[in-house]
């Protein structure tokens, strides 16, 4: 005589292979980028290993979906060198290239103060539920990916103390315009690089925006004369480092933290 199934059983055993599933394509991507690490001197990442739980590795957090997927990887000032995806996918085997970006519950990413060298990987973008990224103070080198204004939710940007540049495609600006397309970011910054160029108009539009720090780059062109209305919540604005030149408005509402590298057109002392 054959027993009936039960039917919660059932649906765990349909259940079972989405869970599995999910949790590997975590596991892959963040397998790849280990092995993109070349040095590791304080052992971040020797819980990273197919004995250990995913969501027990060290900088992981994982939550939310119908499977234990990463919502954080938080592995700041560890110490880690070596290339950031997607530069280093040459000296990996075909099966163990999944980026960063498979990573689809993504919320938060901070990598700062390692020695990551490479570009910012465009495959990022896929993080659509990506809430802050942060990966100042490392060696990335290259173009600011025009694809990671393609992110919906995100609030924090910071890509400061890295050696970016161009070239940007000339009807991007040398900062993405895509950038503008965020609509609930709040922090921008991208301080102590090498772009140049014009901001574009649609960051200056963004009215989310509480901190931009564009400081200590290549950057120039007017400034907006009424961007104390176009960012009505602008809390802080770094400039200096950079040869803008403009007039804004006096009766404008400023920020209430303005650095510049020298006065402007109106006389106002920044």
């Amino acid at each position: 005589m054959t027993l009936p199934i039960p039917a919660p059983f059932l649906f765990l055993l349909f259940l079972l292979p989405m869970l599995s599933a999910d949790s590997s394509a975590d596991r892959e991507a963040l397998l790849s980028f280990k092995g993109a690490i070349s040095d590791d001197p304080l052992g971040a990442l020797d819980s990273w290993n197919e004995s250990t739980p995913l969501c027990q590795w060290h900088g992981v957090t994982c939550g939310g979906g119908t499977a234990e997927q990463v919502t954080q990887l938080a592995l700041n000032g560890t110490r880690l060198t070596g290339t950031y995806p997607p530069s280093f996918r040459a000296r990996l085997p075909h099966q163990a290239r999944p980026l960063l970006g498979r990573l689809a519950a993504l919320q938060l990413v901070i990598l700062r103060d390692n020695s990551l060298s490479g570009e910012i990987p465009s495959a990022l973008s896929n993080c659509s539920e990506l809430l802050r990224m942060d990966l100042r103070n490392n060696n990335l080198r290259g173009k600011i990916p025009p694809e990671l204004g393609s992110f919906p939710k995100l609030q924090f940007l910071s890509l400061s103390s890295n050696n970016l540049t161009g070239p940007i495609p000339s009807s991007l600006g040398e900062i993405p315009a895509e950038l503008g397309g965020m609509k609930n970011l709040k922090v921008l910054d991208v301080y102590v690089n090498r772009l140049s160029g014009r901001i574009p108009s649609s960051v200056w539009n963004l009215s989310s925006l509480i901190v931009l720090h564009v400081g200590y780059n290549q950057l120039s062109g007017l400034l907006p004369w009424d961007l104390g209305q176009t960012l009505p919540n602008l809390a802080a604005l770094y400039l200096f480092g950079n040869q803008f030149e403009g007039a804004f408005r006096r009766s404008s509402p400023m920020p209430q933290v303005w650095s510049s590298s020298r006065p402007l057109k109106t006389g106002l002392k920044v």
